[in-house]
């Protein structure tokens, strides 16, 4: 019999070699489905776990809760009700930031004074004004004590005035509005509080002010660590002006909040401009950046300066303030006192 030959077509039935082999075994359905399910979650989780630290890193820096912006807070609220202090005060101006930068001083305010709200006795030792003619004088208890400085054309020359021999005057009755040395002038030279924390307000009109601030969250807070000042070691908090709706806040801002609270009515917090000094807010307000240093056991400011920063479209005059505080302590202005230096 001869052998049968196989056909074209039989032949292209027969698969090739390679076609033979076993094939990897197919994943059944369900587990593919797992599988881009867990990538999915793997993804969604990522994002959820850098949503959580931005929001965590937000919290830190703005929410009024946080250990520094409680401290903060906290702080200036109790300075804002103490009924006894006194404060060495040093500011400078200039009529521009090139006479700044050249220390070409336009106007200076020197001054160290004590107040008690509650027998309204004031006493301050003071140098203010332009390069002209400053002036220096001195009040002890509501009495002025005035010197010889009609000669004088130099901050120098006004504070050596202080060491001179001083013939003390009644304040004049029918100066009763302006007068140096009366502790509720809008023009007293010396200064009491540093133009953010108010003097001598109620627990009410203290929680109203600092809720208006943290309503409209003017401030930046960052914690600087511990420092020493005067050899005593305090909490160091940095800040600066945020944006408030959608414009740099400005130091006018301050003045709204301890003057209204959280009333939208003009004066419905604080009528009295014995409470507050408007340093920081010439004309509609600057831009502004400082420090405070903290007592942390007492909750009370030790230390600050300021320095305020240009704003597009607004005037601007360097200003630089330093400030030192002591609450409820002795008073210590008498008719020799000097200028506390900063």
């Amino acid at each position: 019999m001869e052998p049968q030959q196989i056909t074209s077509n039989q032949s292209q039935q027969i698969p090739p070699q390679d076609q033979l082999q076993p094939g990897p075994p197919q994943q059944p359905k369900k587990m593919r489905g797992k599988k881009a399910l867990i990538i999915v979650g793997c993804i969604i989780g990522g994002f959820l776990v850098l949503w959580l630290i931005l929001r965590l890193v937000v919290q830190v820096t703005m929410n009024p809760d946080n250990p520094t912006s409680s401290l903060f807070y906290s702080t200036l609220q109790n300075a804002a009700q103490q009924t006894r202090v006194r404060m060495a005060h040093y500011q400078v101006q200039y009529k521009s930031e090139d006479d700044q930068k050249a220390n070409k001083i336009d106007s200076l305010d020197e001054s160290l004074a004590e107040f008690d709200t509650k027998s309204k006795q004031y006493s301050s030792v003071f140098v203010y004004g332009d390069t002209i003619s400053p002036l220096a004088e001195r009040c002890v208890k509501n009495q002025i004590y005035t010197f010889e400085t009609y000669n004088v054309t130099s901050f120098q020359q006004a504070e050596d005035a202080l060491k001179k021999p001083a013939h003390p005057a009644a304040p004049d009755p029918s100066d009763s509005q302006f007068g140096p040395c009366l502790y509720n002038s809008p023009f007293r030279p010396g200064k009491l509080t540093d133009g953010i924390i108010p003097i001598g307000f109620t627990a009410q009109q203290a929680e109203s002010w600092i809720t208006a601030l943290k309503n409209i969250d003017l401030l930046k807070l960052k914690d600087e660590g511990t420092t020493t000042y005067k050899g005593k070691t305090g909490r160091k908090i940095s800040f600066t002006l945020n944006q408030v709706q959608g414009s740099q806040g400005t130091t006018d801002l301050f003045f709204y909040a301890q003057r209204d609270g959280t009333s939208k009515t003009t004066g419905a917090n604080n009528k009295d401009p014995m409470h507050y000094d408007r340093i920081l807010d010439p004309g509609s307000g600057t831009n502004l950046k400082g420090f405070y240093i903290i007592d942390e056991a007492n909750k009370l400011p030790m230390y600050s300066e300021f320095q305020s920063i240009s704003v597009p479209d607004i005037d601007y005059e360097p200003l630089s303030t330093k400030q030192n505080y002591t609450f409820n302590a002795d008073f210590v202005i008498t008719p020799t006192t000097q200028l506390e230096k900063l």
